[in-house]
């Protein structure tokens, strides 16, 4: 009976142990509002998701020259069908990002028609379609349009959209906007996720509107958010994850995990030390489901198919012509330059996506072939920067047969 005497032993001691290390994690705990309390930088569960409304700060006047949030990031509205649109006639702090009728990226106005001899290209996409974190005139798509003066380039590149708002966004213009060509660039990392993520605020962003994506029953499906407003967001959640909010994210979130934004009954429930290893584990299960949506053969690429494939047929049914732009990010480049399984699996991507002919030029190659001085980054260096837009502008031009200026 001894091994049962030192089993008691060691469960004792273990008990002991874990029971000294609640006590002592309990008192390295910070109160949060928006949480059960920080750990070490951890927020522990549940956490808040949707936070109280707040009227927004007064703006502050920002010491001249100094580049603020929106010259980055532009300036949008609520929209009921997007979630969010660019403001029209906007201009930011700096005027590195300005807005016209149509709420592109331009200093000018878009007329309803094209002018004669003219071609317009439309420009949608995310906000490595915008040509973000650098000054306007810097941007590929102002770079692209100075190639030549019968080239028109309405870029209509939004930050954080995926290829959902974009094909939503085009739906929303394309009768009221004449065009010639429509540009549709895609990032991957950036891009899939989205198309299969919902709320924002989920994947690290401080945005709390339910985005529509579309899912694929039967063809391609859109699922509007269940609200109206961002006001009809935060009065519905004050008291946590309402089941409205809770059932959507349920059905339409990839990364929605109910056990860090819920209640969770027993002892991970009362037990800080029960609260970090979920908010850890929490951690490896997003970056698991990140991955996962950017394996060739996940729902993200099969939705993120289907959009391309319907975005096109729209644009040639009104006669115009389609191209789809393989865009990577700086981070996406910086991995398939150090590793050649990444670009393997960055062509399949490329194929899965781009399949049943559709028109595409993937700009990989090219830019990991450019010399590394060529390749820099934008303001923040999260972006590409003026000398790898001028990159892209080349290899846009080039696919459309029109070469930018210092080709």
């Amino acid at each position: 009976m001894e091994w049962i005497r030192r089993g008691v032993l060691a469960l004792g001691a273990t008990a002991f142990a874990l029971v000294a290390l609640e006590g002592l994690l309990r008192a390295f705990v910070v109160p949060a509002p928006d949480s059960a309390g920080r750990l070490f930088g951890t927020r522990l569960p549940p956490v808040r998701l949707i936070p109280p409304e707040r009227p927004r700060p007064p703006k502050r006047e920002a010491p001249p020259g100094r580049i603020r949030f929106d010259d980055l990031n532009g300036l949008v509205r609520d929209d009921p069908v997007l979630g969010y649109a660019p403001r029209e006639h906007a201009i930011s702090t700096n005027g590195w990002w300005q807005s016209n009728n149509l709420g592109a990226r331009a200093r000018r106005d878009t007329a309803a028609t094209v002018a004669e001899g003219t071609t317009r290209v439309l420009v949608f996409g995310d906000s490595f379609a915008a040509g973000s974190r650098v000054p306007q005139e810097s941007a590929w798509p102002a770079v692209l349009e100075s190639a030549s003066r019968g080239l028109e380039v309405v870029s209509l590149g939004v930050d954080g959209y995926g290829l959902a708002q974009s094909l939503l966004r085009y739906r929303a213009l394309r009768d009221a906007v004449a065009h010639d060509v429509v540009v549709l660039t895609m990032s991957p990392r950036a891009d899939l996720p989205r198309d299969v993520n919902t709320l924002r605020a989920l994947v690290g962003w401080r945005s709390y509107r339910v985005m529509p994506r579309f899912v694929l029953d039967g063809g391609l499906r859109l699922v509007p958010s269940p609200y109206d407003s961002p006001a009809a967001i935060h009065a519905d959640n004050r008291d946590g994850v309402s089941p409205t909010l809770r059932g959507h994210l349920l059905r339409y979130d990839r990364f929605y995990v109910p056990w860090m934004y819920e209640p969770s009954p027993g002892l991970a429930d009362r037990s800080v030390l029960a609260k970090l290893v979920l908010a850890r584990w929490h951690t490896l299960v997003m970056d698991r489901r990140h991955q996962a949506t950017l394996a060739p053969g996940s729902e993200a690429v099969a939705v993120s198919a289907a959009i391309v494939a319907a975005m096109r047929a729209e644009v040639e049914a009104r006669g115009a012509r389609f191209l789809l732009v393989l865009l990577p990010s700086d981070l996406e480049l910086g991995r398939l330059r150090r590793r050649p399984s990444r670009r393997r699996h960055w062509q399949a991507i490329v194929h899965a996506v781009a399949r049943d002919g559709v028109p595409y030029v993937d700009l990989a190659e090219a830019l990991l072939a450019a010399p590394a001085e060529q390749i820099d980054r934008g303001f923040d260096g999260t972006h590409h920067g003026a000398r790898a837009n001028q990159l892209i502008a080349t290899g846009v031009g080039r696919a459309l047969a029109v070469t930018p200026p210092g080709a």
